[in-house]
């Protein structure tokens, strides 16, 4: 019994070692299989990229190399609407890029594919609409009202077949009122496939202090001379008044007439000396200490540093204003 087993096991070994031996070799001929490529002369995608695959027939029909083959990018497609060549001498070297030029057998058809990228029409609506979402952004936390109004935009864009996108952004650091320009993106899969400039007026409305009357240089200005009222400030410069205070003694430093917009620059705190007028100076050095007379030769409000004349040694000092009609110099 046992001679009889030893001799059946030899054939048991045959019998699983021979179906092994036919798979390997199909293996083997299908892994030395040579690829062949036929180049469309006219081919339409969708982008934004263009595969091997949208531009070639290939034999054989192997599930696992059509899945290498569809991998390979050979660029990204013309924007929608528009066409570019893809020469056989790109598609070689993608090929050498990804491990399949040894497996390249013959390319046919023409020299170049025509590939152009479809597309859909973007209206001009959708561009509007873009940048006003864009600026109603930019100017959500600010008490203001705005209108766009648009000098240059195109009609229709082309855009992608597949979903695509809009993305606004501005020419300049940010955003400013009066003339401003836009570029505007179409983006699919994240990659911009066309582009368009968009210029207009960006006007601004919003509630600023007004001159109650006419104002001359020097009067004094509180809150009674004001009045808060939405009006245009799209092509006033400086900074200005959105608040109006009654406890700081302000003056003008221009004349202003009545229904004025003021800013920053019109108006400032009355001074606790004026130029030209005479001043009590303390003067210190060390344990010693002087009052005498002097005349201020700038303006100045408390705390601030001023020039001061000593009239009886005719010198110059610079003092710190200390309180009304006083200055203080220390040595």
């Amino acid at each position: 019994m046992k001679n009889n087993q030893n001799n059946r096991r030899p054939g048991r070994i045959f019998f699983f070692f021979v179906p092994f031996l036919f798979l390997c070799a199909a293996a083997s001929l299908v892994a030395g299989e040579k690829i062949n490529l036929t180049i469309k002369s006219n081919v339409i995608v969708v982008g934004p990229e263009i595969k091997l695959t949208e531009v070639c027939e290939f034999t054989p029909k192997d599930k696992s190399l059509a899945r290498r083959l569809d991998k390979i990018i050979l660029g990204r497609a013309a924007p929608p609407g528009e066409s570019k060549e893809v020469s056989r001498s790109l598609i070689k070297m993608h090929l050498r890029r990804t491990g399949l030029y040894d497996r390249l057998g013959a390319i046919s058809g023409p020299r170049s594919a025509r590939v152009k990228t479809a597309h859909k029409d973007i209206t001009r609506v959708k561009i509007e609409d873009a940048v006003a979402s864009y600026i109603s952004k930019e100017l959500k936390n600010k008490k203001l009202e705005w209108r766009f109004e648009f000098l240059r935009i195109a009609e229709k864009i082309a855009g992608p077949v597949k979903a695509g996108e809009l993305k606004v952004r501005l020419q300049n650091a940010r955003l400013k009122k009066g003339h401003t320009t836009f570029d505007v993106r179409v983006l699919s899969s994240g990659k911009t496939v066309n582009r368009t400039k968009v210029t207009g007026t960006l006007r601004i409305f919003e509630d600023v202090a007004v001159a109650a009357k006419s104002l001359k240089r020097g009067d004094k200005i509180g809150a009674a001379d004001m009045v808060l009222k939405q009006m245009e400030t799209t092509y006033i410069s400086g900074d200005l008044i959105n608040t109006i205070t009654a406890n700081t003694a302000m003056e003008c430093r221009v004349r202003i007439p009545a229904g004025k917009v003021l800013t920053r620059k019109m108006i400032a705190e009355t001074p606790t000396i004026r130029k030209g007028e005479t001043v009590e100076l303390e003067i210190l050095a060390g344990n010693v200490f002087l009052r005498t007379n002097a005349l201020s030769q700038q303006n100045g409000r408390l705390h601030e540093k001023i020039r001061v004349w000593m009239q009886d040694t005719r010198k110059i000092l610079k003092g710190e204003v200390v309180g009304k009609g006083k200055v203080r110099v220390e040595l």
